[in-house]
């Protein structure tokens, strides 16, 4: 993505957002975003097919940029970090909590786990790749439903604990 397109995502991820508190996704059409994010209507179908993929783009840049962040080698302090930066998309995760469209988290959180049991060594086991990422995706959504009420670290201490089987 070039410095330009990353400049004009994020203002149509903003408004994206900024419609999202007051009215439905299926309510809001294209023409409406680009007006908000003031930008023309081939930036928009340059970067996007739907406005889901808006979403899903944002998750997507979440999550790498918290993959890239974990480096830490003991998985409770690894998995606390994880979800000290989710709290920073508190905003954002809260308006898809209201909008029920965390269903989008899934195919993330799916790789996002894959990718650290591979680094912690767990074996490749695809059935026990779908159960943590499963239960952790439900973990998260209960989370953000939840307005973040628990603390990262009791979130870490709870998934450490529990995940122990999957991760070594």
């Amino acid at each position: 993505m070039s410095h330009e397109n990353k400049g004009v995502n994020e203002y149509i991820t903003d408004a994206l957002f900024d419609l999202l508190k007051v009215k439905e996704l299926n309510k809001i059409s294209i023409l409406e975003l680009i007006k908000k994010a003031g930008v023309c209507r081939s930036s928009f179908y340059r970067n996007y097919f739907y406005l889901e993929d808006v979403i899903r783009i944002y998750l997507d840049d979440v999550f790498e940029r918290i993959l890239s962040l974990t480096s830490i080698n003991e998985i409770r302090n690894q998995i606390k970090s994880f979800f000290y930066e989710l709290l920073q998309e508190r905003e954002k995760l809260g308006i898809l909590a209201k909008r029920n469209l965390l269903h989008l988290l899934d195919k993330p959180i799916y790789r996002f786990c894959v990718s650290q049991m591979t680094n912690f060594g767990a074996q490749a086991n695809e059935y026990k790749s779908y159960l943590y990422a499963g239960s952790s995706t439900f973990l998260i959504r209960g989370w953000i439903r939840n307005d973040f009420k628990e603390s990262p670290e009791r979130l870490a201490e709870i998934s450490s604990d529990t995940f122990r089987v999957y991760i070594p």
